[in-house]
């Protein structure tokens, strides 16, 4: 099965001592997010667990346990997103230099069909117009080229869970002007970067222009995370038009600091404060010790990998 740490939190820049601490004991209890008390025991052995996907905005906390994790013998890879906002939007990040030479290192340590860049979401307002964003991108894909192959980017939409600053910033609407020319100009300027740029959710109002409709997690990226071949069934926890893999996220929902305006995994200061002062480092769930009344279910999900080894038509590929 494939771990995924994490759509609901960002456990490299928040929580990697735990993290580390899970892989020494193999195994980490994720609560039911619709029911905290319902909580599923997933295996971190290299028996079971035969990828990770860390989805982070920031990996520098997580650096300095590289070695230690390649040494479990569980490979991993990267959801790395970085986005061109100030700390207005983005108040807890580092510096955006610091982010683009963490993912370039990452790069050259796992080889770069194991990164991939998200630009997500695009925010658009008076301050990040569809200029700005175009000039913005292209100079991090300047950056990045060579470093991944594929650049994923979402346009900033109306979530129910967002926080009121979140909604305020996505109270501005797209039109199809301005739509053709962020997927026009991101994808000319990817191509030109030696990058695939592509969507997941939103593929559809993009079909005019050179934007792949590819899952977050997909095949191809699992495949080139786990070095096999892959055939795994789409992912019933995400939405209808997701297109991801299955996989076992361990992350909890309001846990995350770096405090990002757009964020849909946190709903209320308050209860970050609350679930961040509950963490502990020692406990096998993320937030809090697990509590005498829960119920504990093993969850095992289908191994990924192919049962036949995939054969190129044209022998030369």
């Amino acid at each position: 099965m494939l771990i995924s740490a994490s759509r609901r939190t960002d456990i490299p820049a928040c929580y990697p001592q735990w993290f580390l601490r899970r892989m020494r004991e193999g195994f980490v209890l994720a609560p039911n997010p619709r029911n905290p008390r319902q909580l599923s025991r997933i295996s971190l052995s290299k028996e079971e667990a035969e990828g990770i996907v860390f989805w982070t905005k920031n990996p520098l906390p997580l650096l300095p346990y590289l070695d230690e994790l390649k040494d479990f013998g569980i490979p991993f890879g990267f959801q790395f997103t970085i986005t061109p906002y100030d700390r207005d939007i983005e108040p807890n990040l580092p510096d955006k230099e610091a982010l683009i030479k963490a993912f370039c290192g990452l790069s050259e340590r796992l080889g770069p069909k194991k990164m991939v860049w998200r630009y997500d979401p695009v925010i658009l307002s008076a301050d990040w117009t569809v200029k700005r964003h175009l000039k913005a991108f292209s100079e991090m894909a300047k950056r990045l080229q060579g470093h991944t192959g594929r650049c994923v980017f979402s346009l900033m939409d109306w979530y129910r869970k967002l926080s009121p600053a979140g909604k305020a910033l996505a109270e501005h609407g797209w039109t199809d002007e301005e739509i053709k020319d962020v997927a026009e100009g991101f994808s000319s300027i990817a191509r030109d970067r030696g990058m695939a740029l592509s969507a997941c959710c939103e593929a559809p109002k993009f079909d005019r222009w050179d934007v792949t409709r590819e899952a977050c997690i997909s095949e191809g990226f699992a495949e080139a995370v786990i070095g096999a071949p892959v055939c795994g069934r789409k992912d019933p926890g995400q939405r209808a038009s997701c297109g991801c893999i299955q996989s076992a996220d361990i992350g909890v929902y309001d846990s995350c600091t770096n405090g990002c305006l757009y964020c849909y995994a946190n709903t209320s200061r308050q209860v970050i404060l609350q679930n961040t002062a509950n963490h502990h480092p020692d406990s096998p769930t993320l937030i809090g010790y697990p509590e005498p009344e829960a119920t504990v279910v093993p969850r095992k999900l289908p191994s990924i990998k192919a049962a036949q080894m995939k054969f190129p038509f044209n022998n030369k590929e």
